[in-house]
């Protein structure tokens, strides 16, 4: 089992975000009461777990926006509703520009052991662009603050595929990452999202670079991350030995999850619920359910074509594949039966591999995974 926590709250917004947040803190107090009472109310309705939580993941927003001692009093109350495993992973992510000293000694001591830092690049121009608010300088300070305080376990979101950029200039980047030798780098394409102050930009996707830069882009980036000592466990995901994600890991593997918060999701085996992506609304939601001692509304239930799509979607993002016994319990007649022509031609154009117990995509099979799904996406009946 893993919590989620969606922290909205940001600064500033950012031209390619589409996430829900808000600049405005005059529902912060609002916000703060509400999710403690959500914690408590869901831990009630689903009463006591047999799984200790493996993962805690605070997102955003810009969880570093708010009150560090409120993060605090929210982990006590979670600590006091949940089994923790012993070695639990406790996620925050944080902009560079709201990382002090004293903010990070009560991340610390609150339990807190993983960093998620929202670098996305060490070029002015670019940070410019997609309106990060922070220096190339202050990442480098953000971090020297994150060692000191006793942080083993630190990670960078970068983007790349942005306007005008080249193999050179995403390997520049890549390699002043390395240089302050975080054991996690999560590495995501520009997408441009639709009613993001990006997207509005238009003039701009005429200067975004071509497919054959991008492959260029994604296959330099990937052998020089490779070459010191990083592992592609996803396609985004790089990591050093033993420092993978594991809420990541949770997602991409099935595991259940609470979230908690504005726009957060849930998910069980059986059914998926998100919550309004609203403050007030949500609140609303809360309160309501609370007052009447109800579940919680709008649930999915999750159906076998579903689930399968789900297990291929996020299976095959995984460098490790998906395993042929996990689609075929979802099937009636055998994956590698019914879709032999598309293997067969999958593999002979080297975009993915397959064995009798596994399918995985290949370095060149990553570029167009999209692709690559959508040819597995009809199940047969």
């Amino acid at each position: 089992m893993m919590l989620y926590i969606h922290v909205p709250f940001c600064a500033s917004h950012c031209s390619y975000c589409a996430f829900y947040s808000t600049t405005s803190t005059e529902a912060l107090e609002q916000y703060s009461t509400t999710l403690l009472r959500e914690i408590e109310y869901t831990s009630l309705l689903h009463g006591s777990i047999d799984t200790p939580i493996r993962s805690i993941f605070f997102g955003g927003g810009t969880p570093s926006f708010i009150s560090a001692e409120y993060i605090a009093h929210v982990l006590t109350q979670i600590a006091r509703t949940y089994p923790f495993s012993h070695d639990i992973e406790i996620t925050i992510e944080a902009n560079p520009e709201s990382i002090t000293q004293e903010k990070a000694e009560i991340w610390y001591n609150a339990g807190i052991n993983r960093v998620s830092i929202g670098c996305q690049s060490f070029i002015p121009e670019t940070l410019t662009l997609l309106q990060r608010i922070h220096s190339v300088e202050r990442i480098y300070e953000a971090i020297d603050i994150l060692r000191h305080v006793g942080f083993r376990n630190l990670s960078l979101d970068m983007i790349w595929g942005h306007c005008n950029q080249t193999t050179e200039q995403w390997l520049y980047e890549l390699r002043s990452a390395l240089s302050l030798g975080v054991e996690h780098l999560s590495c995501y394409l520009l997408t441009i999202e639709e009613n993001t102050l990006l997207a509005k930009q238009y003039k701009l996707h005429t200067l975004l670079p071509s497919e054959e830069e991008l492959c260029e882009m994604y296959l330099a980036g990937k052998e020089l991350l490779t070459r010191h000592g990083y592992i592609q466990y996803e396609i985004s995901n790089f990591a050093q030995e033993g420092y993978e994600c594991k809420h990541n890991l949770g997602y991409w593997n099935d595991i259940p999850y609470y979230g908690y918060g504005p726009s957060a999701s849930s998910y069980t085996i059986a059914s998926r619920y998100t919550h309004p992506s609203s403050i007030q609304a949500w609140s609303t939601r809360i309160s309501e359910c609370c007052n009447k001692h109800v579940p919680l509304p709008n649930r999915e239930e999750r159906t076998k074509e579903i689930i399968y799509t789900e297990l291929l979607f996020l299976g095959l993002r995984q460098s490790k594949g998906i395993s042929l016994n996990t689609l075929n319990s979802y099937l009636p007649i055998p994956f590698e039966e019914y879709y032999k022509k598309q293997i067969e031609q999958l593999c002979m154009n080297s975009l993915i591999t397959y064995d009798s117990s596994s399918i995985r995509v290949t370095s060149k099979g990553g570029l167009v995974l999209d692709s690559i799904i959508e040819q597995f996406l009809t199940m047969p009946q």
